[in-house]
């Protein structure tokens, strides 16, 4: 996937649980928002768990567990080349994530 791409529309299918009445849709006009709204979702559900905390902390791979238990998540991504929404599972959701947030992380400088 280019870095075009990340601009692209992107819809957002998922099924909060067994049920499949609990299906949805989310519509983003690019890919990046597409991913903060997961990575939100998750930092919301933490809050709810521990409301008594002001802060938390999470580990990556406690991130990838929340979309592991989603019982059903894909991004559809528009393709501007053939005007269609290309399918994406969960191991790539995970990978853009990890994209995504390692751009949130600055780099420091440690002097020599």
């Amino acid at each position: 996937m280019s870095l075009k791409q990340s601009g692209n529309q992107t819809l957002l299918l998922v099924q909060k649980n067994p049920n499949q009445e609990s299906r949805t849709f989310y519509d983003f006009k690019t890919l990046d928002k597409c991913i903060e709204f997961i990575v939100k979702t998750y930092e919301d559900q933490l809050r709810i768990e521990r409301p008594d905390r002001i802060t938390f902390t999470y580990d990556l791979s406690e991130l990838y567990d929340y979309i592991e238990g989603i019982p059903e998540i894909i991004c559809l991504v528009f393709a501007e080349e053939t005007r269609t929404f290309a399918p994406h599972n969960k191991d790539w959701i995970k990978s853009k994530v990890y994209k995504f947030l390692n751009k949130q992380i600055t780099p420091i400088q440690i002097p020599q």
